[in-house]
């Protein structure tokens, strides 16, 4: 049973009730680590595993590379050497997946040092960050000539989607569109492909949960980049967050993408460090 802090509210039909001008640095970093564990729980509860205790949500598709990780609370330092240990060997069993990422919650704790000691190796880092949506409100989606952004609500759409994602995301290794068939209808996720001249150019993902609004899955197509779609393809969920009366939106961001982002009005909060430790025997 998870943890009902990251508890989603499936029939929820309005906005979350916290502002981001009352909240704290803190707080900002657990909308930000909980919107993201919740995504992935998402994911998983129909096409893979998630595991919940005490120490460790751990994520394991059919996927062999996404979204297989390991989500860390946080932990004692005393019980870290162990507990690290122990991951280590369901992974060389194949029973955890290879990746696991050191959020906000837990990036003080020693974990990442537990981490390297073990053998695994930082391999990404995902920049926590956050935008207060009440400031969107006003503001309108200008979009290049050509571009016309549409909400995927069929699975052919979804199949162009996955692929604009998959390439521009993943270098061409192809996400599990199965993994989104049965969220496609769902009222706190909205998939968004964006059309250039007709053709499928970027992705983007809005989850809603009680607590944030967070966007996922932000690609564009090289080809298209630096023309002001990715912008497009970002602000157009923000945008129905906010008229829905949602005030924080959270996201993880490549440093690639910080500097856009902040443009559009997020700031950056905590780091999220991606070790990964292959010990498969």
């Amino acid at each position: 049973m998870r943890d009902s802090r990251f508890a989603i509210d499936l029939n929820r039909e309005e906005g979350c009730t916290m502002y981001f001008k009352d909240l704290s640095n803190q707080q900002i970093n657990a909308c930000i680590e909980e919107n993201l564990i919740d995504f992935c729980f998402l994911l998983s509860r129909d096409y893979s595993t998630f595991i919940c205790n005490k120490n460790e949500y751990i994520v394991k598709t059919d996927s062999n590379f996404w979204a297989n990780f390991i989500y860390n609370v946080k932990r004692e330092e005393c019980n870290l050497k162990s507990r690290v240990q122990f991951v280590k060997g369901k992974m060389q069993c194949n029973e955890y997946p290879s990746k696991w990422v050191v959020g906000p919650s837990s990036s003080q704790s020693g974990l990442e040092y537990r981490l390297e000691e073990n053998g695994f190796e930082k391999q990404e880092r995902w920049i926590g960050m956050a935008a207060d949506l009440t400031l969107f409100e006003k503001k309108d989606l200008s979009k290049p000539d050509g571009l016309m952004i549409k909400t995927v609500e069929e699975i052919e759409d979804l199949s162009d989607w996955v692929g604009v994602a998959s390439k521009g995301l993943c270098g061409g290794k192809n996400i599990d569109e199965n993994l989104f068939k049965k969220l496609l209808h769902k009222p706190y996720v909205k998939c968004y492909l964006g059309l250039y001249n007709g053709k499928p150019a970027a992705t983007s993902m809005l989850f809603l949960t009680s607590s944030a609004a967070g966007i996922y899955l932000v690609s564009t197509l090289s080809e298209y980049r630096k023309m002001g779609i990715g912008n497009a393809v970002v602000l157009t969920p923000l945008l129905y967050a906010a008229s829905m009366g949602y005030h924080i939106a959270i996201l993880q961001a490549s440093e690639m993408g910080r500097k856009m982002y902040k443009k559009i009005g997020f700031n950056q909060y905590g780091d999220f460090s991606v070790y990964e430790g292959d010990f498969r025997q």
